[in-house]
């Protein structure tokens, strides 16, 4: 039996490192989706999956590690995974809510099953010159930042390509979504299993207290105060103070075969 029980185990475990798929929650229904954790140094794309319910917003920024609004460049490549395409892009930072990033980056969309976008996200393919809001996870093997597939990890922002960056960010400043998910990400619930695996980044409880500051100060227009945040991926098992209460563990447990993926 013992035997029998491991294969069965293994088998679930293989069914797990499947690529992420969208799950649309039926109505009354929880939308708790599995998120696989490919941050890692050396992931080589399939990791561990953990079950969060992304429909609360300080359990969805929690599971992310760099929210931002960017201006779409350019595509830069595809790449066929399954039914799953997967395509980077080149996209200029506007504004932060989680992270600190600055220049340009590489994000990865994905595209759903057969190449229908409605799978993975109602609004299709990105466009270039158009600028959106994008939760994100980071990948570190790749330097890429993997945009969240569930329901509203893209938000568009705006499609007039001649609108400066400080029009841009006047407008990031006006949208309701950007405000929501500020007060979201300072009362974040992280994910059990990246604070246990050092991949929290980014987490609200690992900064500084003169760190939080300087975001509130950058959030309401003092651009340069976000160089003060020069380190914010800490791991919180070891920088967490011992007064703030530990992150949520339930209902965060392995996914079991069958769950729906799409962080």
């Amino acid at each position: 039996m013992a035997t029998v029980a491991g294969i069965c185990l293994l088998s679930s475990v293989a069914l797990l490192f499947a690529h992420w798929q969208s799950h649309k929650p039926n109505q009354g229904e929880s939308a708790t989706l599995s998120i696989s954790d490919n941050s890692g140094p050396t992931s080589g794309g399939g990791g561990a999956m953990w079950m969060t319910d992304l429909s609360n917003p300080q359990k969805r920024m929690g599971a992310s590690h760099n929210v931002f609004v960017a201006k779409i460049v350019k595509e830069v490549s595809r790449i066929p995974l399954d039914n799953h395409p997967q395509i980077q892009f080149e996209a200029q930072i506007i504004y932060n809510i989680k992270g600190n990033l600055k220049g340009r980056v590489i994000v990865e969309q994905q595209i759903g099953e057969n190449n229908d976008p409605d799978t993975f996200s109602t609004l299709g393919e990105m466009k270039p010159s158009s600028t959106y809001l994008l939760i994100t996870r980071y990948y570190a093997e790749k330097n890429r930042y993997t945009i969240s597939a569930y329901s509203g990890g893209i938000t568009p922002i705006s499609d007039d390509q001649n609108l400066t960056d400080e029009q841009l960010k006047n407008l990031v400043k006006e949208n309701e979504r950007v405000k929501k998910l500020e007060d979201a990400y300072k009362n974040e619930i992280p994910l059990v299993a990246d604070v246990n695996t050092g991949h929290a980044y980014n987490s609200y409880q690992s900064l500084a207290k003169d760190q939080k500051k300087a975001l509130e100060s950058y959030w309401a227009g003092d651009e340069k105060a976000i160089d003060a945040i020069t380190d914010a991926t800490v791991a919180l098992k070891k920088s967490a103070p011992a007064s703030q209460p530990p992150p949520e563990k339930s209902p965060e447990v392995p996914a079991g075969p069958g769950q729906d993926y799409g962080y």
